[in-house]
């Protein structure tokens, strides 16, 4: 945001010391800060062809992650494995509806979220953009690890949408009900989570006196 070059290459040079997937954010420093997702319509379109496409961009992105695998010294061909989340297996409605109506949420409060907060806003909105896209070919440990750059970005975004809607100065009823509803349907996905143990790794557990 601050457009500091130095100063930011030096950074991720010096966080690659501690994990070198940080590295892929370096060419987005020349671009990621300016507001060209303005048209909700070419967003929503890219979305959608992105979920109904999704297990054809897979399979391309296996073939990658197969040559990456063999190319790769043994510390990090794990990351490159191509049967580590089967494709087949399906995705939950409750994923599927709890993705679509927070992806659409967001969209519609886009603009006037960027128009009020400005540069900083315009940055952590095209990365969760990006993490949305990246969500959605999320197959593999490598694809999964890039993603945590980018997707979870999105707990800002919401934050900053629900308190501009609650709290603003042009509230209205509408808004205000559907700011809580969402804020309903993530206190219900996370109470999925820990009652399904997010997949065994969970790092929360419900008491045993509930």
């Amino acid at each position: 945001v601050q457009r500091d070059l130095k100063k930011y290459v030096i950074s991720v040079l010096a966080i690659a010391l501690v994990h070198t997937s940080i590295l892929i954010m370096l060419p987005f420093y020349f671009f990621i800060h300016k507001d060209f997702l303005t048209n909700k319509k070419i967003q929503c379109f890219v979305y959608l062809m992105v979920v109904f496409l999704a297990n054809w961009f897979m399979e391309k992105l296996r073939s990658v992650l197969y040559v990456l695998n063999y190319a790769s010294n043994e510390g990090y061909s794990g990351y490159f494995q191509r049967e580590e989340f089967d494709l087949n297996a399906g995705v939950s409605p409750f994923v599927i509806f709890f993705r679509l109506v927070t992806f659409f949420f967001i969209l519609s409060y886009s603009k006037t979220l960027k128009k009020k907060h400005g540069p900083f806003v315009i940055f952590i909105y095209n990365v969760c953009f990006f993490g949305y896209i990246l969500q959605e070919l999320s197959f593999n440990l490598a694809v999964l690890r890039l993603n945590f750059y980018f997707y979870y970005v999105v707990f800002a975004v919401m934050a900053l949408i629900s308190y501009d809607n609650l709290y603003g100065i042009s509230k209205s009823r509408k808004t205000i009900l559907v700011t809580y509803g969402m804020i309903l349907l993530h206190v219900a996905w996370f109470a999925n989570c820990v009652l399904k143990g997010a997949g065994g790794c969970a790092p929360y557990a419900l008491s045993k006196y509930l």
